[in-house]
């Protein structure tokens, strides 16, 4: 297998989560040499997010594929002061669907989060938020 297995996130993530990829590692792959990553978040005007309310918004496969209930932007909020998050769902409306079109010249038409198959997946947010889905719960959608 690996001779190196870099463990990342290790500044974020609970201890005994990392203790437990680590014996994983050891365990399936002892010959590796483990290494541990910090997962750097610089975030453009940092200093502005200390104290205020903070909406992030967040979209890539950690949260998308991964099923992780946040991602780097709520840690960076936190991480800089934020006072709170602004809880996003309140504004989720639902009116994109699927099969909703775009005027050719609207920039959505080359956004990835729009294509007609993330609108689908994004479907089912909509139906989280509005109580179709019983007996879910949402920690958060940002």
């Amino acid at each position: 297998m690996a001779d190196i297995a870099v463990i990342n996130k290790v500044d974020s993530a609970e201890p005994s989560k990392v203790e437990e990829v680590r014996k994983n590692i050891e365990t399936h792959n002892p010959k590796a040499e483990i290494l541990l990553a910090d997962s750097a978040i610089l975030v453009e005007g940092a200093d502005q997010i200390k104290g205020k309310r903070v909406l992030v918004v967040e979209d890539g496969p950690t949260l998308t594929h991964g099923e992780m209930m946040y991602g780097a932007g709520v840690i960076a909020a936190q991480r800089y002061g934020a006072a709170n998050l602004v809880d996003p769902r309140p504004f989720i409306t639902g009116k994109i669907k699927e099969t909703t079109t775009f005027d050719a010249s609207d920039f959505r038409n080359i956004v990835p989060r729009f294509t007609p198959e993330a609108r689908r997946a994004n479907q089912a947010l909509v139906e989280l938020k509005s109580g179709k889905i019983r007996g879910a719960k949402v920690l958060l959608i940002a």
